[in-house]
């Protein structure tokens, strides 16, 4: 795996809820003049491999994981949301494995009712999760994929109030519930929501 030693050195920390001391778009524009071509298309891809467009190979196992991760996150969201509402949950599962601690992040969110609350804890539990899955990571390709969704947290959650979280727990309950149904066909599940 690539080193970027004094790039990663020069990144200023990251804390949880704080103000980013960069854009995504501006990291990206440094990782686009400090990075092979390949290890940058794979932080700038980040965020789209969350969203079911994986590449054919991982080129940071770091990655990978929180993949996998997000992918039991989310069903599990849609089991306990499915469950309330008295549907088939089987109907809005993504392919993966059942992971016992994303099912217990799932939980942790969902038991919220206040939706701006339950915004703020979906962020926690992803951050919690990137903070888990690449404490291994320094210097490496590893450590900037994880900064990437560090700061697409942040500035995610710099853009919250509560009005907005409202709308954007409606939007994620949709993606997962509503959205699934109508891509549950496909032949491709990288597809599926």
């Amino acid at each position: 795996m690539s080193r970027y030693w004094y790039f990663s050195a020069t990144l200023p920390g990251l804390l949880l809820g704080a103000q980013p001391p960069m854009s995504g778009q501006e990291f990206l524009a440094i990782c686009g003049r400090l990075m092979t071509k390949e290890d940058f298309g794979e932080v700038a891809g980040a965020l789209e491999y969350l969203k079911g467009k994986e590449p054919a190979v991982f080129r940071s196992n770091f990655l990978e994981a929180f993949v996998a991760w997000e992918k039991n996150f989310r069903n599990e969201l849609a089991r306990l949301r499915a469950r309330r509402s008295g549907r088939n949950e089987e109907e809005f599962l993504r392919p993966a494995e059942r992971a016992d601690e994303a099912g217990r992040a799932a939980a942790s969110c969902f038991a919220v009712e206040d939706p701006y609350q339950a915004e703020l804890i979906l962020e926690q539990e992803r951050w919690a999760a990137i903070e888990r899955l690449s404490s291994r990571s320094s210097f490496d390709l590893d450590f900037l994929v994880a900064y990437r969704l560090k700061l697409a947290i942040n500035e995610r959650l710099g853009s919250l109030d509560a009005k907005t979280g409202s709308a954007g727990y409606e939007h994620l309950y949709q993606d997962i519930i509503g959205g699934v149904s109508s891509t549950a066909e496909t032949d491709n599940p990288g597809e599926q929501a």
